[in-house]
């Protein structure tokens, strides 16, 4: 039945979860003390095999059956601290029985002893975790998860690291003593460990509980048969109970024999066990912050995609160490326990956010039994399953070179493809607004780790000028992984820091930033409503439309601008309509800087609608608007605009709007433009409009590919590649042509010397020449002959003039000077 109490404030939770820490640094000493090779050491010492290895490894997962009945209590009792703390003290406090098990029994009973008491605290622990789960999910806010449970599992890490090495040295020196001097080192270490359970309690005990929901049936409760059923009736429930199962199953096949290896085959002491298990952590312990600032980045699925794949590796090294050669063994497992300490660490923590993201809150504990459920089925059949084929195989040494296949390898290979398996069935698990996989791995391989220190210090600085610089730099490098620190920055106290978030975010370009933006650009006072406005522009959302028409009608000129800009990188068709008043506006205001951002927005969006609003403006004395109407229509490219176009070509003066009005109409493709575009170069000086009058007409004449690189190229490389394809075309002429050179190889070469000589007028007119009367070359290519022959009559032509006449020729494909 649910609780009555009010929800817990602010400042209780803070409380509770600075105790939930505590909590966790002395559960986790109780475990590092009674658990891994402690455990393992302390079954052998009492007469455990192998096949007695997988079973007593199959009690902590075979335990989570008995969480649907302890969920079932608790949905009934509406009550988990209490539950939690009496349980998990009495499971701890199993261990004080089991430290006098080798001095109070006989042999023969030692190991049946010691099964019957481990199957207790196992049972008794697993009772307590539903409650304690769903506990803590409810005490923690949903989008802080990742970090707390990160910084938890850190503290984990930390105290692992801490008690175990200390505790292993202990043991070890112990153990010299003989068997009698290993008993009272074990019971020395289970000892503190149920000190450290009995701490653990108090912890529980400071802590505050949120009131839970009310769930099931009408009177409040919830009957055992929806604690069995409910769950299994949701179908992405089903599908993470599925993958959580196969991956107890890939996780536990040989998880005993890994420690049983080392002591027995490997014949490593408890010391270094326990410094392979520290580095693990520690990989672990430094990883986990990045996993819990990744999960709430990403989203959980796609990590624990990451983390199998890993995983799914580490049982490989294992087959390939020797105990005839320890420093290479040493060394192997020394590097896949550093990385097992990354990828168990993400593993661990995205499988716990799944199942809490994955669950109702007025459910919680029977979804998280239920869960346990299948994977204390599953994980704790396989290590029996591992047991046996370890057991069943014991006599197995098959030589391959020096080194030799054993029981234990083979149990190592099917672990690792086991857990390759796991990965088909997480493709089913929801992850509800989650990044892919591919997406992940593509982000994070190009992050650096300049750019972690970099987000520390937006995120810790604490001057302006600090936190200033880290977002400038996290704005050179576009790290996408900073988005949700630039997000929060823009609403810093510092001007110039939003000034240069809103800037960072609009050219990383992730959408997720929209809606911070659009905020930002709804408040006049912020004082980055331009730099919004860009940066709305190259996200490309079509959300900020109507929030940047808006700005267009009712901010100041700067913003208006800015705004109008943005509507154009947008290039959204919805924009056109709003664009088109705003030049109206700016027309009647006579404010020319706002005519031309709204008619370069038009130009970009390339809507027709446009056209005719922008004809308008040709004949407009501005020569800016000019320029810029000329320029929007060429980007819309209709053929509407042809005539409109030669007209102001006609009549226009400025070089600078005639070469826009060339581009224009190269754009468009209107081939009848080509002899009056070229005609315009008797009014044009300036060398760079010249080259886009040529350009354009190149264009309309299908000249423009091989052109257009040449017209690029700085002289040296242009005189070269000229030469090359003047004596290719000399080598290939075949048979003697008009005119006066009696033979197409000697005119050839003539066109060439003249060319390198720089007498382009002589060069042109032989050219021209010999690809025949330019009457009888059809459309723009023939208007481009025609402008050739007349401009070597002339004289003066320049060497950009002969190269058009060079391509033009060599396209109308007349005989086979230039074919």
């Amino acid at each position: 039945m649910a609780d009555a109490r009010p929800p817990l404030n602010r400042l209780e939770i803070v409380r509770s979860l600075r105790y939930s820490n505590w909590e966790a640094v002395f559960s986790t000493a109780h475990v590092t003390l009674t658990g891994g090779a402690f455990q393992t050491g302390f079954a052998l010492l009492v007469g455990a095999n192998n096949l007695w290895m997988g079973v007593l490894s199959s009690f902590p997962t075979f335990a989570g059956l008995v969480q649907v009945i302890a969920s079932y209590a608790v949905e009934r009792r509406g009550e988990r601290k209490w539950f939690t703390a009496w349980l998990a003290t009495a499971s701890r406090a199993v261990w004080l029985p089991i430290l006098l098990v080798p001095f109070l029994l006989p042999v023969a009973a030692r190991l049946p002893a010691f099964v019957v008491l481990l199957l207790a605290s196992s049972v008794l622990l697993s009772a307590a975790v539903p409650a304690a789960t769903s506990w803590l999910a409810d005490l923690v806010p949903p989008d802080h998860r990742g970090r707390f449970f990160g910084r938890r599992n850190m503290l984990a890490g930390i105290t692992t690291m801490v008690v175990s090495l200390p505790a292993a040295w202990y043991l070890d020196l112990a153990g010299k003593g003989g068997r009698s001097g290993q008993a009272l080192g074990f019971a020395v270490l289970f000892g503190l460990s149920v000190v450290a359970g009995l701490v653990s309690f108090l912890c529980f005990a400071r802590q505050a509980e949120p009131p839970m929901r009310a769930a099931g049936t009408a009177a409040g409760g919830v009957s055992l048969r929806d604690a069995l059923t409910v769950p299994f009736a949701d179908r992405g429930f089903r599908n993470l109970a599925v993958f959580g199962g196969v991956f107890a199953l890939a996780q536990f096949f040989a998880a005993p024999f890994y420690t049983v290896y080392a002591l027995k085959v490997l014949r490593l002491d408890y010391v270094w066990l326990q410094v392979l298990g520290a580095v693990a952590s520690l990989s672990g312990l430094l990883a986990m912050p990045m996993w819990g600032y990744l999960s709430d980045r990403y989203g959980n699925k796609p990590l624990m995609a990451i983390s199998v794949a890993g995983i799914a590796l580490l049982p490989l090294p294992w087959v390939f160490t020797r105990a005839d050669h320890p420093t290479a063994a040493l060394v192997i497992l020394t590097l896949n326990n550093l990385a097992g300490g990354v990828f168990w660490g993400g593993a661990g923590l995205t499988q716990f956010n799944l199942l809490v993201a994955g669950t109702p809150s007025e459910r919680k504990s029977i979804y998280i039994a239920a869960m346990s459920a299948v994977s204390g089925l599953a994980g704790g059949l396989a290590p029996i399953l591992g047991g046996i084929v370890v057991y069943g195989l014991r006599g197995i040494d098959v030589p391959i070179g020096s080194w030799h296949l054993s029981n234990y390898h083979v149990v190592f290979v099917i672990n690792a493809a086991l857990r390759v398996v796991t990965l088909l069935f997480l493709r089913g698990v929801e992850g509800a607004g989650a990044t892919s996989t591919r997406d992940v791995l593509q982000q994070l391989s190009s992050v650096k780790v300049g750019t972690i220190v970099h987000m520390r210090r937006l995120q810790h600085g604490q001057n302006e000028q600090s936190r200033r610089q880290a977002v400038q730099a996290l704005r050179r490098v576009s790290a996408a992984l900073a988005v949700d620190e630039l997000i929060v920055a823009l609403d810093d106290p510092s001007l110039h820091v939003r000034e240069e978030a809103a800037q960072a975010l609009g050219e990383i370009g992730d959408r997720r930033a929209a809606p911070a933006l659009i905020r930002m650009l709804a408040d006049r006072a912020s004082g980055v409503v331009d730099e919004a406005a860009d940066a709305l522009g190259r996200l490309h959302d079509a959300r900020a439309v109507e929030p940047l028409a808006r700005v267009l009608a009712e901010y100041d000129a700067p913003d208006r601008i800015a705004a109008a800009r943005a509507l154009g990188r947008l290039g959204a068709p919805a924009a056109v309509p709003a664009l088109l008043d705003a030049l109206n506006r700016a027309e009647r205001a006579a404010s020319p800087d706002e005519m031309e951002a709204a008619m370069q927005a038009l130009g970009r969006i390339g809507s027709p609608e446009a056209a005719s609003a922008l004809h308008a403006r040709l004949a407009s004395p501005l020569r800016t608007v000019r320029l810029a109407a000329a320029r929007a229509l060429g980007d819309i490219a209709s053929s509407a605009s042809a005539e409109p176009l030669l007209a102001l070509l006609a009549g226009e003066a400025d070089e600078a709007v005639i070469a826009h009005a060339a581009v224009a109409l190269g754009q468009i493709g209107v081939v009848e433009a080509a002899g009056p575009l070229l005609a315009t170069l008797a009014r044009v000086s300036s060398p760079v409009a010249r080259k886009q009058v040529l350009l354009a007409a190149g264009a309309l004449a299908g000249v423009a590919e091989g052109f257009y690189p040449m017209l690029a190229q700085e002289s040296f490389a242009r005189d070269q590649a000229v030469s090359r394809i003047l004596r290719e075309a000399a080598a290939r002429a075949a048979r003697p042509r008009p005119p006066a050179s009696g033979n197409a190889t000697q005119a050839a070469s003539r066109v060439l010397e003249e060319y390198i000589a720089g007498d382009y007028t002589a060069a042109t007119a032989h050219m021209v020449a010999l690809a025949g009367p330019a009457e009888r070359v059809p459309g723009a290519l023939g208007a481009v002959l025609a402008w050739a022959t007349g401009r070597a009559g002339a004289g003066g032509v320049r060497a950009e003039e002969f190269l058009l006449a060079l391509y033009a020729v060599r396209a109308a494909g007349e005989g086979r000077l230039l074919g």
